[in-house]
């Protein structure tokens, strides 16, 4: 079974925000999720102060 989500009787519908979701092998666009969305979206900088 090569799948990201499995849920056994029970909908889909259900989901809470730490769970990511995925479509698996070329079903989908990658992981998502707020963790997974945050990291892609983001681009790490580094800020340097002198005092």
């Amino acid at each position: 079974l090569d799948a990201s989500a499995v849920m056994v009787n029970e909908h889909t519908a259900f989901r809470v925000d730490w769970m990511p979701f995925a479509g698996r092998k070329q079903s989908g666009y990658g992981v998502g999720g707020i963790p997974y969305t945050m990291r892609d979206m983001t681009q790490d900088k580094m800020i340097v102060f002198s005092v």
